[in-house]
């Protein structure tokens, strides 16, 4: 949804105000993600499965950097015809704020087999580079998040690593490494 959406949600839904304070219900939910800059987010509803459209109107009486994603909220929702959207939040609790919470989960794949190859570069910024297979075969992407996730703070160009390649949306990337 976008923030024009998102206005012309609000507005419609402002025509009806007195009537949805009767439609209120006290809900708790965590922050999924919200926008200052755009005035909305989500917050999720667990017990519901689904997401509440928070917007701008409804934390007026909280700052919006306490809207942090994971963050639990205690919250009054009312129906929209697009969905739920958050009137009223009443209390926040950090102590469950988490970055992480709703980062989508990667797929775990097999690589295939290990063998050595060359860092052809690698950025440590950017968090990403390219091997080369000595004995032909084209470039092997790497992500930062392969070298976390084996314990690797970095690489360098031209080091010679044991690598397990997975064939990716774009072409082999590496799915395991490990020490040559």
């Amino acid at each position: 949804m976008n923030y024009a959406a998102a206005v012309a949600e609000r507005d419609a839904d402002n025509t009806a105000v007195i009537s949805s304070e009767l439609l209120c219900e006290s809900v708790t939910g965590r922050v999924k993600w919200y926008d200052a800059a755009k005035g909305y987010g989500f917050v999720h509803l667990a017990d519901r499965g689904v997401d509440a459209m928070l917007h701008a109107n409804a934390i007026e009486n909280i700052a919006s950097a306490d809207l942090q994603i994971g963050a639990t909220v205690d919250c009054e929702v009312i129906p929209t015809p697009k969905g739920l959207r958050v009137a009223r939040i009443s209390r926040i609790d950090l102590a469950t704020a988490d970055p992480d919470a709703f980062a989508p989960k990667r797929p775990v794949t097999m690589a295939g087999p290990m063998f050595a190859a060359v860092v052809k570069w690698y950025k440590l910024i950017e968090g990403f580079g390219f091997f080369y297979d000595p004995k032909g075969g084209g470039d092997i992407f790497i992500h930062a998040g392969i070298l976390e996730h084996h314990g690797i703070k970095t690489i360098l160009e031209g080091q010679t690593w044991l690598i397990g390649v997975v064939d990716g949306a774009k072409g082999r990337m590496v799915g395991s490494i490990a020490r040559f």
